[in-house]
């Protein structure tokens, strides 16, 4: 982002004005921009809750809103989560988990 105006001595006042007023005005948005940032992020972090505590072995539902569903099946009648499943691989910081599922489900 620009600064700062380049200060010639041949640049007519309005012209001077007008850049510096340019500049002001993107300074005051860009600080705006930051602040309503800050203010959503903070926000944000409050609704966020923990992750829960699962397991190799545990048993865990399957939502089928993403999944694609086998052409046998009307996509009106399958359930909206699916399972129980075993887990049979877990990285918990990344909220990836690999389950261990039916035949047809798997492509």
């Amino acid at each position: 982002m620009m600064r700062e105006m380049r200060t010639m001595e041949r640049t007519p006042p309005g012209v001077r004005m007008f850049t510096q007023n340019a500049l002001k005005n993107m300074t005051l948005a860009h600080d705006a921009l930051i602040t309503d940032r800050i203010f959503q992020q903070k926000y944000t972090n409050k609704k966020q809750h923990k992750e829960p505590e699962i397991k190799i072995n545990d048993f865990v539902y399957l939502s089928s809103k993403n999944l694609a569903i086998p052409k046998c099946r009307a996509s009106k009648l399958v359930l909206k989560y699916m399972g129980p499943y075993k887990i049979t691989k877990a990285i918990p910081l990344r909220s990836n988990y690999e389950l261990e599922l039916l035949l047809e489900l798997v492509k």
